[in-house]
């Protein structure tokens, strides 16, 4: 289960994620909170707490980057965990993606310290906060957004 907690200022959003990125709930949920607060300047995903990402997960990364491109928006990636860090440059997202070099990220490339180090820590009663109020989410299931075209 992913869950996500959105700070909003006037112009930026930092939602903190923590738990899993993959295919199913996980990916439609980040994307429709991230859509939510497109008319951000700038939008960070911090992943400290995301301990696993698929494919699904590193392609939405991708959509959300679009997304801010298209919109008018900056997506920053913030504090991915050594594992996720790896499967980020595996996938060479590293130059497509901002990610900004953090000190924890550091410490744990040159000291060689687990991924657990930096995942993020704290007892959530729901998936998903903003200003401590429930994301609301619609009951019925609507028909999910059409792809972008390509050019």
């Amino acid at each position: 289960m992913l869950r996500i907690i959105v700070e909003r200022s006037m112009d930026s959003a930092v939602l903190r994620c923590s738990g899993r990125l993959v295919a199913g709930e996980e990916v439609l949920r980040l994307r429709e909170v991230v859509m939510c607060l497109a008319d951000k300047r700038s939008v960070q995903l911090d992943l400290a707490g995301v301990e696993a990402i698929d494919a699904a997960g590193l392609g939405l990364l991708i959509s959300l980057h679009t997304l801010g491109h298209a919109v008018g928006f900056k997506l920053q990636v913030r504090n991915p965990v050594r594992r996720v860090c790896e499967l980020l440059k595996l996938a060479r997202l590293e130059s497509v993606l901002d990610i900004p070099p953090s000190d924890e990220t550091e410490v744990q490339s040159n000291a060689g310290a687990s991924s657990s180090d930096g995942h993020f820590g704290g007892a959530l009663k729901s998936p998903t906060y903003i200003k401590d109020k429930l994301f609301a989410r619609p009951e019925s299931h609507s028909p999910r957004s059409a792809p972008l075209p390509r050019r």
